[in-house]
């Protein structure tokens, strides 16, 4: 993963001359390579007024209002990436972070499809949402900056961005590094309980399930032993399925013999299998396929490595344990191939990634194709945990809107923080309501590759971490990357949600990062967000490094503080809130747009905490005009947007519960 950037393309509806149809005149802008500056000029975070700075001509009280924000050290670290910036465009596609060919749109009601014809733009796909229709536009390859900046000026237009492509960090591939770092004794892990892991690689090599105090807790909290079976999910690369740490032996019962079960229960791929050597892509406007049962899936073994960290079959005396081993089922989805056989170039593209988060996130909650169905009876888990170790050098709109559409349907995403070795943001670890993890070493230091930022959640191991991979049916293999730290941390959750399946996705991240071991810098943690010194928070670890043993005591009500008194879940919405921050726009004078606007959201430090666009009436139950936001933490916020090179802002504070107001006035 490499150090990121924003892209935020902001397109406004616009009257066409008279006599001249509205695509005429799209086309005719294609074709001279104009653009239109809307009211709500298109900005980076931190910047709302930088495009009208740079790009534009009036603005006469831009300059002061930008000196008079907070320092660039106090904002997110995202730069833009502008369609009229020719170079920065060509770098990125030359270093394979945008899909060749594609665009990714959002569009209202007034938007007429039948139009991309005119730029030489066909649409490939779309997906429904609230407010109005993501679309995916396939067009000419090198013909992307004008289409888009033609498609910022089409009518109905909220949105449109190149195509993101998320890839596994440099490194990661299963190779057998060196591992000179100092790990712990785990000779005598079998002491800590007689009923304790027979794998060969438990005693000789999992030193992540001794330091983090895994062990001592499988003694006190068996794995399969809670409440419930549980769920968890991985978008990555795909999984070996017949491998033989991902088949449990289960009893038949009546003295008939031990059958073997996998312990995969759902496997959906973006790519048609062709053989074992070569992945067609199923299209872009094409449903998922199922996997076949018992076939290898997994082309790189990303995939297959990461979903072993977090539930390889343990206690079987073969292979390694994962952190749930017992009691677990998998979910598998497939958007990453290194052997695309056709020319789409759709391996790690937003459309596949994202496409199968919303997936998940409608299987989960029985909703959109999977409406009327009951999915998952056999568990009452509320939170689905989704390991996401993969990553974009870029944010964009849609990203954001999977991310929080899946965070309503109860499914937390757990992502690697990257690899860069510095504070840069990548994504999805940089979004809000993402559990983003950064890496440790086995003498419980920072990993020199793991990026830092304050928007990790917590650190876990993941040097040299022993796992499953694809190269055969007993194939393990060793490696070092934050996207083996982050598949720790869904496998903690997945384990919480056995002992306490009630526990929302909120719930699940505090829990998390309250019970985490402070290692590393102790000098580098100061306040964090639970009102205690024994919850500080450090930009280079989180809250620190994940302990299993003190998360399972926290959630069955055996972690006391200093003074011996039970320490308490934290309520749903008490750290980061179950109510809703709600910025209505509205026009003194009725000439300045209110919908489809982007509005920029600060906490009180002014960081950049996210951003969205307020509402059209043609498809959401709040009236036009009203942007909203949620799983906030506690605290008071600012509200900003741009309309012709000036700021407006308005100031709003959210509580644990209930829900919050604040309005922008408009010339």
């Amino acid at each position: 993963m490499r150090g990121s950037k924003w892209v935020i393309e902001k397109g406004r509806p616009r009257k066409a001359h008279a006599g001249a149809s509205p695509w005429a005149w799209w086309a005719l802008l294609l074709a001279t390579g104009l653009a239109m500056v809307a009211c709500s000029s298109p900005a980076g975070p931190g910047q709302e007024g930088v495009y009208s700075a740079q790009n534009a001509t009036g603005g006469s009280g831009l300059a002061s209002t930008l000196a008079a924000q907070t320092s660039a050290a106090a904002q997110a670290p995202y730069r833009q990436l502008e369609a009229n910036d020719e170079a920065a465009w060509t770098a990125a596609s030359a270093s394979g972070d945008l899909r060749q060919g594609a665009l990714i749109l959002k569009t209202s009601a007034s938007f007429d499809p039948a139009g991309l014809a005119s730029l030489g733009a066909t649409q490939t796909g779309s997906i429904a949402v609230a407010d109005g229709t993501w679309r995916h536009v396939s067009v000419t390859s090198g013909s992307e900056r004008s289409v888009l900046a033609a498609l910022r000026a089409a009518a109905g237009v909220i949105s449109v961005t190149p195509e993101n492509v998320l890839r596994i960090p440099a490194g990661e591939r299963g190779q057998a590094l060196s591992r000179s770092q100092s790990q712990p004794s785990l000779s005598s892990s079998r002491a800590l309980g007689s009923s304790l892991l027979d794998d060969p690689y438990v005693a000789s090599a999992e030193y992540n399930l001794a330091i983090t105090h895994a062990l001592e807790a499988y003694a006190a909290y068996p794995p399969g032993g809670g409440s419930t079976t549980v769920y968890a999910a991985v978008i990555d690369s795909g999984i070996n399925l017949p491998h033989e740490d991902f088949n449990a032996t289960v009893a038949s019962g009546s003295g008939s013999a031990a059958a073997t079960q996998s312990i995969v229960a759902r496997g959906m791929s973006a790519f048609i299998r062709n053989g074992a050597t070569s992945y067609t892509y199923v299209g872009d406007g094409n449903a998922l396929v199922p996997m076949t049962a018992g076939t290898n899936w997994d082309d790189d073994g990303h995939g297959s490595h990461v979903a072993g960290i977090i539930g390889a079959v343990g206690d079987n005396g073969k292979g390694v344990a994962g952190v749930m081993w017992k009691g677990l089922k998998l979910i598998s989805y497939k958007v990453l191939t290194d052997n695309e056989s056709d020319t789409l170039g759709a391996s790690g593209g937003d459309w596949a990634v994202y496409g199968a988060l919303k997936d998940l996130a409608d299987w989960w909650s029985n909703s959109g194709a999977y409406a009327g169905t009951t999915q998952h009876a056999d568990t009452s888990q509320i939170t689905l945990p989704v390991n996401m170790s993969l990553g974009s050098t870029y944010a964009s709109p849609f990203e954001m809107e999977m991310i929080a559409y899946a965070l309503r349907k109860n499914v937390l995403v757990c992502a690697s923080m990257g690899n860069d070795g510095r504070a840069t943001a990548e994504y999805p670890a940089a979004y809000t309501g993402v559990l983003a993890v950064g890496a440790t070493t086995g003498a419980d230091e920072g990993a020199i590759f793991s990026t830092t930022g304050d928007w990790m959640s917590v650190s876990a191991p993941g040097f040299d971490i022993i796992s499953t991979f694809n190269g055969s049916n007993n194939d393990y293999e060793w490696d070092s990357g934050t996207s083996m730290a982050a598949p720790f941390v869904t496998g903690l959750a997945a384990y919480l949600l056995s002992y306490a399946p009630a526990l929302t996705p909120d719930q699940v991240k505090s829990v998390i990062e309250m019970s985490a071991d402070k290692v590393g810098d102790t000098a580098s943690y100061g306040a964090g967000s639970y009102g205690s010194a024994s919850y500080s928070y450090s930009s280079l670890f989180g809250y620190g490094r994940v302990n299993v043993k003190s998360a399972l005591d926290l959630v069955t009500g055996h972690a006391k503080n200093s003074s011996g008194a039970i320490i308490a879940i934290p309520a749903p919405g008490s750290v980061y809130s179950t109510g809703t921050l709600t910025i209505t726009l509205s026009s003194a004078s009725g000439t300045s747009p209110t919908a489809d606007q982007e509005i920029y959201l600060y906490d009180a430090s002014g960081a950049f905490v996210e951003s969205g666009f307020t509402s059209d009436t043609q498809y959401v139950a709040w009236p036009q005009g009203q942007a909203q936001f949620s799983l906030l933490k506690s605290g008071a916020y600012t509200a900003k947007t741009n309309c012709n090179g000036t700021v407006y802002l308005a100031t709003a504070t959210v509580g644990t519960t209930g829900d919050a107001f604040a309005a922008i006035s408009l010339p």
